[in-house]
């Protein structure tokens, strides 16, 4: 870090920069092959924090609505971790 700041990539006030709290997430996903196109397709979401408990959220079918339903419970729990980490 202090190279860093020497050499002017990042300002002085880095310096002394610290981070207390962090939420980490990782999106499995399976390739399709759709006639031209390869999609990705999430299958399920893990997350870990320092500020709350482990969670994972999984697909329940491969139908587009489990999708959707998916991406929103983690966007749900991103908005509530938010909040939580707001609090301390």
């Amino acid at each position: 870090m202090d190279d860093l700041i020497e050499n002017k990539n990042l300002p002085e006030e880095f310096r002394d920069f610290t981070v207390d709290h962090f939420l980490s997430y990782d999106i499995e996903v399976v390739q399709k092959n759709d006639t031209e196109e390869k999609l990705l397709t999430p299958i399920s979401i893990g997350v870990g924090s320092t500020f709350d408990t482990d969670q994972y959220f999984e697909r329940n079918s491969s139908s587009p609505e489990d999708g959707d339903l998916l991406v929103t419970e983690f966007m749900n729990y991103l908005e509530e971790a938010y909040y939580i980490y707001r609090s301390k």
